[in-house]
C-alpha cells in the first residue's frame, strides 16, 4: 500500500474510533436518558388522556390541547410491553395500564377499550439524527483524510518524480526550495547532490574530450616511424602489427572524441529530410550479408549521426555473426537489426550500451570493436527522442531495435 493509502487509512480509523467511541457515549449517557424521561413524560400523558376521554370530554379537544393523535384501537399490537412494571408511578395509576410497543405510539387501557395516543414528536428521532450526523461526519472526516494524506505525500511524489527526471540523464532538473522546514531542507540536499553529480560528469567528460584529442599527436607521430622504418627495410611481418594496432587505437580515439562531443553538446546536430529505407540500402550496399527489408518512411533527422548509429549496429553484428545473414527492417518507429550469431546472456542485455562493456564468452576483444560504439548508438537515438534497446531473436542471436523520432529542422540540438 503506498504511503498516501497509509496515511488515508490510519486517519480514517481514528476517526471512525472517534467517532464510535463518542457516538456511543453520547447516545449511553445523553440521549438515551434523554428519550427515556420523554416516554415516561409521554406515558404520563397518555394516561391523562385516557383519564380526560373516561370523564367525556372530546377526543378532538385533547388532540389540540396536547398535540397528539387519538385513535380507538381493539388491542395493544403484539409485542407491546406493561411500562407500568417499570415506572408503577406514572404506568399504572386506578388500575389503567400504557403499553408501549417498539414506536412512538402508546396504548391505554380505558372503561371503554383501547385507544392509541401518538404524540408529534417522535421520541427516536433524536438517536437517529445522531446517527445521521455520525455518517455524515464520517464521510467528511475519510473526505479530510484523503485530502492531508495527498498534501502530505505531495512533496514525497514531487522527490520521486524528480528522482526519475535526474535518472534519465536530466541533470538539469532542481526540487524547489519551499514549503516546510523539512522539505526545504530534502530539497537543498537533493539540489546540491544533482549539481555535484553534474559537475562531476561534465568533468569526466571534459577529461575524456581532452586525453582523446591530446592522444592524436603522438599516434601521429608513431604512424611516422612506422613509415620511417619501411625505409629501413624492417621487415613488414612487425610493421604491419604495429600499424593494425596503431588503426585499432585510432578507431578508439575517434570514438572517443565522438562520444566526447555527443555529450558535451559540441556536436550539434544538423537535421534534413532522410528517406530511412534508402539509407538501410546504402549501409547495407557493402556487405552481401545484410538484407533490407520494410517500407519508406520519411524523418527529419541528422543524416550523419543516424548512419553512424546505423552502421555500428549492423558492423557489430557482422562481427559476431560471422557466417549469418543480418536483417534490417525498417519501420514507422525506427530500425530494427537482427542478426543470427550466438546471442548474449540475458543477463548482459542491460549493459550493452555501456562503453567498454563486453561479453566474456561471445562477445570478446578477438572480434573487434572498440568498445564504445553501441554507446554513440544510444546517444544518438536520445538526440532524436528515442531509445536503443536490446532483445534475444528468437531462435537464437540478438536483435537491436533503434526508436528514432523527427527533430526540427534547423532547429538547435
Amino acid at each position: 500500500m503506498s504511503l498516501r493509502g497509509r496515511i488515508t487509512l490510519a486517519i480514517v480509523a481514528l476517526a471512525v474510533l472517534a467517532l464510535v467511541v463518542g457516538g456511543g457515549l453520547t447516545q449511553r449517557l445523553v440521549v438515551r436518558p434523554l428519550a427515556d424521561n420523554a416516554r415516561a413524560a409521554f406515558a404520563a400523558q397518555a394516561h391523562f388522556v385516557g383519564l380526560r376521554l373516561e370523564r367525556g370530554e372530546s377526543a378532538d379537544e385533547l388532540e389540540a390541547t396536547f398535540d397528539v393523535d387519538i385513535r380507538t384501537v381493539e388491542a395493544p399490537p403484539a409485542g407491546a410491553r406493561d411500562i407500568a412494571a417499570s415506572d408503577s408511578r406514572r404506568g399504572r395509576r386506578r388500575g389503567r395500564v400504557v403499553a408501549a410497543p417498539r414506536g412512538p405510539e402508546l396504548f391505554v387501557r380505558t372503561r371503554s377499550g383501547w385507544i392509541g395516543v401518538k404524540p408529534e414528536l417522535d421520541l427516536d428521532r433524536p438517536g437517529q439524527r445522531l446517527l445521521q450526523v455520525m455518517l455524515f461526519g464520517g464521510v467528511v472526516l475519510i473526505s479530510l483524510a484523503f485530502a492531508i494524506a495527498s498534501a502530505s505525500t505531495r512533496p514525497i511524489e514531487r522527490m520521486r518524480r524528480a528522482m526519475e527526471t535526474v535518472s534519465r540523464g536530466d541533470l538539469d532538473h532542481r526540487l524547489p526550495e519551499s514549503g516546510s522546514t523539512e522539505v526545504v531542507s530534502v530539497g537543498v540536499a537533493f539540489n546540491a547532490m544533482t549539481a555535484r553529480v553534474q559537475a562531476l560528469l561534465t568533468s569526466e567528460k571534459e577529461l575524456l574530450a581532452g586525453v582523446s584529442h591530446e592522444l592524436r599527436t603522438p599516434l601521429t607521430r608513431l604512424r611516422l616511424a612506422v613509415e620511417l622504418l619501411r625505409d629501413y627495410e624492417v621487415p613488414d611481418r612487425h610493421l604491419n602489427g604495429m600499424e593494425g594496432d596503431l588503426a585499432e587505437l585510432d578507431a578508439l580515439i575517434e570514438e572517443l572524441v565522438e562520444v566526447s562531443r555527443l555529450q558535451l553538446g559540441q556536436s550539434p546536430l544538423q537535421p534534413s529530410t532522410v528517406d530511412l529505407l534508402t539509407l538501410a540500402q546504402e549501409i547495407a550496399a557493402p556487405h552481401e550479408r545484410v538484407h533490407v527489408h520494410g517500407d519508406s518512411v520519411i524523418r527529419t533527422v541528422d543524416e550523419r549521426l543516424v548512419r553512424r548509429a546505423v552502421d555500428n549496429v549492423v558492423r557489430n553484428a557482422l562481427s559476431y555473426a560471422p557466417e549469418g545473414t543480418v536483417d534490417i527492417t525498417v519501420g514507422p518507429d525506427g530500425f530494427t537489426i537482427e542478426d543470427r550469431g550466438p546471442g548474449v546472456p540475458p543477463a548482459a542485455l542491460s549493459r550493452l550500451f555501456e562503453p567498454f562493456y563486453r561479453v566474456d564468452s561471445s562477445r570478446s576483444r578477438a572480434s573487434g570493436g572498440t568498445g564504445v560504439g553501441l554507446r554513440i548508438v544510444q546517444q544518438v537515438c536520445e538526440l532524436h527522442g528515442g531509445t536503443a534497446t536490446a532483445s534475444l531473436r528468437a531462435g537464437g542471436g540478438l536483435t537491436i531495435c533503434l526508436r528514432l523520432q523527427s527533430v526540427p529542422a534547423g532547429g538547435p540540438r
